[in-house]
């Protein structure tokens, strides 16, 4: 004999459950009926005797036995009884839930089946959701090499799924009505084969930005970084660097830190040096080939980012933003280190190498001096305004294929010194003694004297 599989006996019994359904179904129509002509004839007198019907003339017909009877009964097995359904949670709790006889018959569809919807009234929620979701397939770099963690499929009890479960046990009585739920399962959006077409398996291009090490760039740097970092980028699609890093509040990560204020002045606001990991993103696209859509420059150099390759992004006013240009997908990882952070693209290369020619510093604006008094004054060198052009060029096949040109204008930072506040003034009192009366005055002219301390000139 042909061993039969599970759910081979479970699509039967449900077949069986959806017959019976039927036989449900047929019935409470022909009842209907039947209470519709009744209504329309006046009805059957509820108290009083009823007059014997006429004996019929003629021979009597023998009716053989039908199933009219056997589906009677199992109608009213199949709605007439509770059922219970049952399942154990992810967290290990067990959940059982009893359909009433009444439930039961309220969700027969015209059709014979069982209507979800009705059931689930009677259902405990925690039973209907995800009991488990599925798991897309990742990237994860392991030794410096692309690896893909496997797809995971899901499961849920959804309204179908109970539907049929509790059709697969109304021809049962007593405990057998009680039924375990059997889960539907739920594809992840990205299975492993999605994973490996989309072409990453190698790194592309990676860029490591230095700075001095202080706690705000630590805290700053490190909550843009986890917001980049697992970043998948399909071909087409465009990177914004506020969209993925978010603004720059405290309910986000960020604290305040140094940025650049008016006239090229550093000033504290939240956010400082989100900047510096800016610049190396768009150095890593630059390397990478990507096509910039976006991008701004410091109003100011500062000496540690190459002039005329750098960026920067302000919440609500610019952005830095590049298109995946290439081919294949593109993944994004970002380590940060006590005083640098590294940006690697994972993909498939395009080009053999990505160069860049600086043309010179062009068109000096000497800078500015200010002495400063102010509370909270924080000295800073000064650095000369200028224009550079910076090109980027294609290499594939050893040759040249084309050149992007980039131009540049940097505006002067002023030298800061930190002097101290003026000394206030002196205020005397007359004092007035007593004495005899003293002759008029002779009329004196008065000599202004200034007692302020006036400001050193810049």
């Amino acid at each position: 004999m042909r061993p039969t599989s599970s759910r081979g006996s479970r699509s039967r019994t449900v077949r069986i459950a959806g017959l019976l359904l039927a036989g449900i179904g047929a019935i409470l129509i022909a009842l209907m009926a039947v209470g519709l002509w009744r209504s329309a004839s006046g009805g059957v007198p509820a108290v009083g005797p009823v007059s014997p019907a006429p004996e019929p003339t003629g021979s009597v017909p023998t009716v053989a036995p039908t199933d009219t009877a056997t589906a009677v009964l199992d109608t009213a097995t199949a709605v007439g009884e509770t059922v219970t359904v049952q399942y154990s949670l992810p967290n290990g709790t067990r959940v059982r839930s009893a359909i009433p006889p009444a439930t039961l018959a309220a969700a027969v569809t015209p059709g014979g089946g069982l209507d979800g919807a009705v059931l689930a009234r009677s259902v405990d929620p925690a039973l209907l959701g995800v009991v488990r979701p599925a798991a897309d397939a990742r990237f994860r770099i392991v030794d410096h090499r692309v690896t893909i963690v496997p797809a995971r499929v899901g499961a849920r009890i959804t309204e179908t799924s109970l539907a049929a479960d509790v059709a697969s046990v109304l021809g049962a009585v007593g405990e057998s009505r009680t039924v375990t739920l059997h889960p539907e399962p739920v594809a992840p959006a990205r299975s492993t084969a999605d994973a490996r077409a989309l072409g990453v398996t190698e790194l592309v291009a990676s860029y490591r930005q230095e700075f001095p090490p202080a706690h705000y760039r630590s805290v700053n740097i490190g909550t843009a970084a986890r917001y980049i970092s697992g970043t998948l980028l399909q071909p087409g699609q465009v990177f914004s660097m506020n969209d993925t890093i978010r603004e720059r509040t405290p309910a986000n990560g960020y604290m305040e830190g140094w940025i650049i204020g008016p006239d090229g002045v550093f000033t504290m606001a939240l956010g400082g040096a989100v900047s510096t990991i800016t610049t190396a993103m768009y150095n890593a696209a630059w390397a990478a080939g990507l096509q910039f859509v976006e991008h701004r420059a410091h109003s100011i150099y500062i000496a540690r980012y190459p002039p005329g390759r750098e960026a920067t992004v302000s919440w609500g006013a610019f952005d830095m933003r590049f298109r995946n240009s290439l081919s294949h997908a593109l993944f994004i990882t970002v380590q940060v280190h006590p005083s640098s952070v590294e940006v690697f693209l994972w993909g498939t290369r395009e080009w053999d190498r990505i160069g860049t020619v600086f043309g010179p510093w062009t068109d000096r604006v000497p800078y500015r001096t200010i002495r400063s008094s102010a509370s909270g004054c924080t000295p800073q060198d000064g650095m000369d305004g200028f224009r550079i052009t910076t090109w980027r060029t294609f290499i594939r096949g050893g040759r040249e294929v084309r050149r992007e040109e980039f131009r540049t204008r940097y505006l002067p930072s002023p030298r800061v010194v930190c002097v101290p506040p003026p000394a206030p003034s002196a205020t005397v009192t007359p004092t007035v003694t007593p004495g005899p009366p003293t002759p008029s005055p002779t009329a004196v002219t008065p000599t202004a004297v200034d007692t302020t301390t006036s400001a050193a000139s810049p």
